[in-house]
């Protein structure tokens, strides 16, 4: 049984009769990477927000969604709010705008704690110093008296990151979390996610425009354009020799963007060896 079955997702706006997602389907198992790719205005995010009942009113959501085997009921406001958070975790893309500027990253992570896995506020304190030290950061306790401001957005996000792994969720949807990071910052988040998916088993639903990085985390890809699926299967297949134009359009750009990037590393590494040999 997957973790997470998407049956015939659609969303249409009220107003203009705009479809935006066109019966959408896929599935995620536990302890496992599904990457959803394509470009802006795709319908990446809002299949996202669809799942978790985020939408704006004007929207119609149809379509089934399961959790565990059992339907989400949308209509039901509370059981939703049970699983937000504590079934499913969401790392939004803007670190900075997730946070509330007004109170320190540790006050925030203590209230997350205390509403949701309702410990005291000492165990949630410990708890969330645990969690910034499992995914690296080293001085925890002085990093949680930071307000966001006075974080750079790479460690806004790992604190959104530890506070996903702390409340220990099956699924955790990571909406375009690199987009807004320079390449070490990027590349230490990836890292992050890796170590969270061995630490804690949960599995994740990976949203990006970075093929790099989906290739590097998932096991399966699905391709959207449009609020469509123009591929779906497993993300070695897909990378390898992808089906669907639209697809193979996106790999090659890829290749070609890295391109002159590889060709200058295997330049220095031949300068290098040369060097050697003439020593």
């Amino acid at each position: 049984m997957s973790l997470l079955k998407v049956e015939n997702l659609s969303v249409v706006d009220t107003r203009n009769g705009e479809r935006i997602l066109n019966n959408i389907s896929f599935s995620l198992e536990s302890n496992s990477c599904l990457g959803i790719v394509g470009e802006s205005g795709s319908g990446k995010s809002m299949t996202c927000k669809a799942i978790l009942n985020l939408t704006n009113p004007w929207l119609d959501v149809r379509g089934n969604i399961y959790l565990h085997g059992e339907e989400i009921d949308r209509n039901n406001a509370k059981k939703i709010q049970e699983i937000r958070g504590k079934k499913i975790a969401m790392i939004l893309q803007d670190a900075m705008t997730a946070f509330n500027p007004l109170y320190t990253i540790g006050y925030q992570m203590i209230e997350t704690f205390c509403g949701n896995l309702k410990l005291s506020k000492r165990d949630a304190q410990t708890l969330g110093l645990e969690a910034l030290d499992t995914i690296g950061i080293y001085d925890a306790k002085e990093v949680s008296k930071k307000y966001p401001h006075q974080l750079s957005g790479g460690m806004l996000q790992r604190c959104m990151i530890a506070t996903a792994l702390a409340m220990k969720p099956d699924m955790i949807i990571a909406d375009e979390p690199t987009t807004a990071l320079d390449a070490i910052n990027q590349n230490a988040v990836v890292e992050q996610f890796e170590l969270l998916q061995d630490v804690t088993g949960s599995a994740i639903l990976f949203i990006s425009h970075d093929l790099g990085v989906v290739q590097r985390l998932s096991q399966k890809v699905l391709v959207m354009k449009d609020g469509c699926c123009v591929e779906y299967g497993d993300a070695d297949q897909i990378f390898r020799a992808p089906e669907k134009e639209y697809t193979r359009y996106l790999v090659e750009t890829r290749r070609a963007l890295s391109r002159p990037f590889h060709q200058i590393i295997n330049a220095k590494e031949e300068h290098y060896v040369k060097r050697a040999k003439c020593v």
